[in-house]
């Protein structure tokens, strides 16, 4: 590169539009439909004018050969129905809703792609929830043993009786193990 400029693709989300457009780790995107990307950040905000259902085209470096890439332009995939979960029974849990992780969710959270788990979307005020000390952003990802995959194994779970909660969870990029009373 005679100047540095582009935006250096760090991570590709299975599946997605840039997937399946052949793009990789690594891959630097150096303009948009023409348009020279200077960084990251205007990487994303020429992806973010374009209309979707439009094919833009975007050049590429890999190792040291460009190529022209064309790319569709589509909405982030919507959450399943099922993908959102208020738990409001007779739980320690009651008054927390939890949305299960997608790439485009992790994404938005500064997450990776395939992170997994669920995120606490809401905690009500002077719920059981609130009391142990949920909060917003919160992401569960094991209860008791049991791996929290989506909203619905969230659900079952917290809806068991049990003496003791032994909770994983990762808030502001650090993992702790909690116990509290059931």
């Amino acid at each position: 590169m005679d100047a540095p400029h582009g935006a250096l693709i760090t991570e590709v989300a299975p599946n997605g539009p840039a997937a399946r457009a052949g793009f990789q780790s690594g891959d630097v995107v150096l303009s948009v439909d023409g348009q020279r990307v200077d960084d990251p950040s205007a990487f994303n905000f020429r992806l973010a004018t374009k209309p979707v259902g439009q094919t833009t085209k975007l050049e590429r470096l890999r190792g040291t050969t460009k190529t022209t890439v064309d790319f569709p332009v589509e909405a982030a995939p919507a959450p399943a129905e099922n993908a959102v979960v208020t738990i409001s029974a007779d739980s320690r849990f009651s008054g927390v809703t939890v949305r299960q992780l997608d790439p485009a969710l992790a994404e938005s959270k500064g997450l990776p792609y395939d992170a997994t788990g669920v995120i606490v979307t809401a905690v009500a005020a002077n719920s059981p929830a609130e009391a142990m000390g949920l909060q917003v952003d919160d992401v569960i990802l094991q209860l008791n043993d049991t791996d929290i995959k989506d909203a619905q194994t969230f659900s079952t779970t917290v809806s068991q009786k049990v003496r003791t909660w032994q909770i994983i969870l990762q808030r502001d990029g650090r993992v702790s193990r909690a116990i509290v009373s059931g």
